[in-house]
């Protein structure tokens, strides 16, 4: 798969979900490490897990 596993639009949702304190993000359309590495670069040093949808 080509798409990117993070859009400008998902990116600018989790900030919105990290404003309101959320405990879990999950992530669709996991393909590879790097997909989960992206987001975790979004939401930096948190505790905030990851679920990854393995689709």
């Amino acid at each position: 798969m080509s798409a990117p596993s993070l859009t400008a639009k998902e990116i600018e949702d989790v900030r919105f979900a990290m404003s309101l304190g959320v405990d879990y993000l999950a992530l669709p359309f996991v393909w590879q490490a790097q997909d989960i590495e992206d987001l975790r670069q979004v939401i930096g040093d948190t505790d905030i897990l990851v679920i990854a949808k393995i689709e």
